[in-house]
Protein backbone atom coordinates (compact mmCIF):
# COMPACT_ATOMS: atom_id res chain seq x y z
CA UNK A 1 0.00 0.00 0.00
CA UNK A 2 2.71 2.68 0.39
CA UNK A 3 4.34 1.99 -3.07
CA UNK A 4 0.92 3.60 -4.24
CA UNK A 5 1.17 6.27 -2.17
CA UNK A 6 4.97 7.05 -2.96
CA UNK A 7 5.01 7.36 -6.36
CA UNK A 8 3.46 10.30 -7.88
CA UNK A 9 1.16 8.47 -10.92
CA UNK A 10 -1.69 6.48 -10.62
CA UNK A 11 -0.52 2.39 -10.81
CA UNK A 12 -2.47 -0.29 -12.16
CA UNK A 13 -1.70 -3.07 -9.95
CA UNK A 14 -2.24 -6.95 -11.22
CA UNK A 15 -2.40 -9.47 -8.95
CA UNK A 16 -3.41 -13.25 -8.81
CA UNK A 17 -5.15 -14.37 -6.29
CA UNK A 18 -5.71 -11.90 -2.91
CA UNK A 19 -9.65 -12.16 -2.37
CA UNK A 20 -8.62 -11.57 1.20
CA UNK A 21 -6.92 -8.03 0.86
CA UNK A 22 -9.18 -7.24 -2.76
CA UNK A 23 -10.75 -4.45 -1.35
CA UNK A 24 -7.76 -2.71 0.30
CA UNK A 25 -5.39 -3.24 -2.47
CA UNK A 26 -8.70 -1.50 -4.64
CA UNK A 27 -9.42 1.31 -2.18
CA UNK A 28 -5.14 1.80 -2.46
CA UNK A 29 -4.63 1.81 -6.49
CA UNK A 30 -7.01 3.79 -8.68
CA UNK A 31 -6.83 0.45 -11.19
CA UNK A 32 -6.69 -3.14 -10.31
CA UNK A 33 -6.44 -6.57 -12.70
CA UNK A 34 -7.11 -9.89 -10.47
CA UNK A 35 -6.25 -12.58 -12.51
CA UNK A 36 -8.66 -15.22 -10.85
CA UNK A 37 -7.60 -19.34 -11.02
CA UNK A 38 -10.04 -20.42 -8.25
CA UNK A 39 -13.03 -20.90 -10.82
CA UNK A 40 -10.96 -22.36 -13.53
CA UNK A 41 -9.01 -25.08 -11.00
CA UNK A 42 -12.40 -26.21 -9.05
CA UNK A 43 -14.14 -26.65 -12.26
CA UNK A 44 -11.45 -28.86 -13.50
CA UNK A 45 -11.84 -30.73 -10.79
CA UNK A 46 -15.30 -31.10 -10.88
CA UNK A 47 -16.40 -28.89 -8.27
CA UNK A 48 -19.43 -26.07 -8.36
CA UNK A 49 -19.36 -23.06 -6.74
CA UNK A 50 -22.35 -21.68 -4.40
CA UNK A 51 -22.14 -18.78 -2.60
CA UNK A 52 -23.38 -18.56 1.49
CA UNK A 53 -25.59 -16.19 3.30
CA UNK A 54 -22.21 -14.15 3.94
CA UNK A 55 -21.14 -13.60 0.24
CA UNK A 56 -18.29 -16.11 0.72
CA UNK A 57 -17.52 -19.17 -1.94
CA UNK A 58 -18.23 -22.76 -1.04
CA UNK A 59 -17.53 -25.70 -3.36
CA UNK A 60 -19.08 -28.72 -4.00
CA UNK A 61 -18.60 -31.78 -5.78
CA UNK A 62 -20.35 -31.79 -9.08
CA UNK A 63 -19.52 -35.44 -10.92
CA UNK A 64 -20.17 -34.60 -15.06
CA UNK A 65 -20.19 -37.14 -17.52
CA UNK A 66 -18.27 -35.21 -20.38
CA UNK A 67 -15.84 -32.47 -21.26
CA UNK A 68 -18.27 -30.76 -22.49
CA UNK A 69 -20.36 -30.34 -19.47
CA UNK A 70 -17.62 -28.59 -18.05
CA UNK A 71 -18.24 -25.27 -19.93
CA UNK A 72 -21.47 -24.76 -18.64
CA UNK A 73 -20.01 -25.05 -15.17
CA UNK A 74 -17.26 -22.72 -15.51
CA UNK A 75 -19.62 -20.29 -16.23
CA UNK A 76 -21.47 -20.45 -13.37
CA UNK A 77 -18.10 -21.03 -11.27
CA UNK A 78 -17.34 -17.81 -12.44
CA UNK A 79 -20.51 -15.91 -12.32
CA UNK A 80 -20.72 -16.83 -8.41
CA UNK A 81 -16.68 -16.56 -7.88
CA UNK A 82 -17.45 -13.11 -9.20
CA UNK A 83 -20.06 -12.00 -7.56
CA UNK A 84 -18.64 -12.66 -4.38
CA UNK A 85 -15.82 -10.14 -5.05
CA UNK A 86 -18.23 -7.95 -6.22
CA UNK A 87 -20.13 -7.92 -3.18
CA UNK A 88 -17.07 -7.75 -0.99
CA UNK A 89 -15.84 -4.45 -3.17
CA UNK A 90 -19.02 -3.48 -4.01
CA UNK A 91 -18.36 -2.70 -7.52
CA UNK A 92 -18.89 -3.99 -11.02
CA UNK A 93 -16.65 -6.33 -12.23
CA UNK A 94 -15.50 -6.93 -16.18
CA UNK A 95 -13.55 -10.34 -17.02
CA UNK A 96 -10.72 -10.26 -19.15
CA UNK A 97 -11.31 -12.44 -22.08
CA UNK A 98 -8.62 -13.31 -25.06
Amino acid sequence: MRLAVAVDRPLHLVVRGGAVIMSRLAAAFPRLTVIETSAFLKTVNRQQAELTAGGAVAWRSSPTDSAGALDALLAKNWEIVAASHRSSLDMPLSPAVG
